[in-house]
């Protein structure tokens, strides 16, 4: 098999850093993590209704709107519906009475930013990683987030 270890410095620099990454709409994730880029993986732990949810919504409509090509969410967890109006309320920085008050243009507003990149797959709470790998395969997505792996069967 190909071997890719190296003590050139700047091979590996360049495989690791040489193209641009996505960035994370907050600064500590930013510091901490740095960019995104393929292959990479992170996961979120923490307690039930602490803001897990929220967090994803607020990164993943920054991370969309910087893809061109779909970002997947698979929802195994909440309700659907409520998670996408968290992705437009992160997008466009506004509380459901603001979105309220233009819904169309709300909308409109939250496609431009994201650039209708999101696709969530909706209340499949035992999914099949078999299904998530044909949905990838259609989809052919950048970004891949599962709301709860330890949902996922197979």
């Amino acid at each position: 098999f190909p071997s890719h270890d190296t003590t050139d410095l700047d091979a590996l620099l360049d495989r690791t850093y040489g193209s641009p990454g996505y960035k994370f709409r907050l600064k500590t994730l930013r510091v901490m993590m740095g960019s995104l880029r393929k292959g990479n993986a992170g996961m979120i732990f923490g307690r039930p209704e602490c803001g897990k949810s929220t967090l994803l919504a607020s990164e993943g409509s920054y991370l969309a709107s910087q893809l061109d090509c779909p970002y997947l969410h698979i929802n195994n967890e909440e309700q659907s519906d409520s998670i996408k109006i968290g992705y437009i309320q992160a997008a466009l920085g506004k509380t459901i009475e603001e979105i309220n008050q233009n819904r169309k243009k709300a909308m409109d507003d939250f496609l431009a930013i994201t650039k209708g990149n999101i696709r969530l797959m909706k209340d499949k709470p035992a999914i099949t990683w078999q299904e998530i790998e044909e949905v990838c395969a259609k989809l052919n997505p950048g970004i891949i987030v599962i709301d709860s792996a330890d949902g996922c069967r197979g």
